[in-house]
């Protein structure tokens, strides 16, 4: 089960017929590492912090090495990745603890993907470009798809800049 993020923005029409409004992604860098997680009731959690709602999460002290930006939530003590929503009603078909925990093997060597994208958000009309960077981390642990995303702004530049 995969959760993104969407950003909705309202297109109108410029004078040319173009879009108003345009968002272009140019990809940095992509890293791949092997790690060694710990998985117990302290490193594997539902948790809402920074969410809203309850998610699966897995705690991994490594991405602190592995990551420009702070992929840490509120209180949580370590960065971490996120499967999705965690179960709230028996059946529901969220994800729960004991889906990754295994009394018998506490750790597990995973690969972890990191990539670095440049986004270009292009106002036409106004002749401007605001530029971010987005960081996102990849990984699956047991069989379960986990993901975490961090979005810094890298503040505005000249629309020729970004075309």
């Amino acid at each position: 089960m995969k959760h993104l993020i969407l950003l909705a923005l309202l297109f109108t029409q410029t004078a040319l017929g173009q879009d108003r409004f345009e968002t272009k992604e140019k990809l940095i860098t992509t890293n791949l590492a092997q790690v060694e997680i710990e998985l117990n009731e302290q490193t594997v959690l539902c948790s809402a912090a920074d969410y809203g709602a309850s998610f699966l999460k897995v705690l991994i002290p490594a991405l602190a090495d592995l990551t420009i930006m702070d992929h840490q939530n509120t209180g949580a003590g370590a960065p971490c990745v996120a499967a999705g929503m965690c179960e709230f009603f028996p059946g529901d078909g969220g994800f729960k603890p004991t889906d990754i925990l295994d009394g018998n093997n506490s750790t597990e060597l995973v690969d972890i993907e990191v990539s670095l994208t440049r986004v270009f958000h292009l106002d036409h009309e106004e002749k401007t470009c605001r530029v971010s960077l987005k960081e996102n981390v990849k990984t699956t642990i047991r069989g379960i798809e986990f993901l975490h995303q961090r979005v810094s702004s890298l503040g505005e530049r000249v629309i020729a800049d970004c075309l």
